[in-house]
């Protein structure tokens, strides 16, 4: 049975020894590489530990991830990016130019 690592059951394609990534996992390693507020590695994030490895174990556990994991990293930093920005945007609002 073929490799079927991408969620729609498809079998998954290769190139220079690297699986093709659903947008869902690829989200993931473009997470993993850095906070997508600014550019840090939060020890407050759920990505912290991962961010420390090299971008093959990155991409690895992006691929071994389940979907409802992988899910719920992908909302995570989506409602806390929505609160990172609320936050700065209130505080430009108050400070005085």
């Amino acid at each position: 049975m073929p490799d079927t690592g991408a969620f729609d059951g498809r079998p998954r394609l290769t190139f220079a020894g690297y699986s093709m990534m659903n947008p869902l996992r690829l989200d993931l390693v473009g997470l993993s590489v850095e906070c997508p507020f600014d550019g840090t590695n939060p020890c407050t994030c759920p990505l912290h530990e991962i961010r420390k490895k090299t971008l093959r174990e990155r991409y690895e556990w992006a691929q071994k991830l389940n979907k409802s994991d992988a899910l719920s990293i992908l909302f995570f930093h989506q409602d806390c990016l929505k609160q990172k920005e609320t936050f700065r945007d209130k505080a430009r609002s108050r400070s005085p130019e």
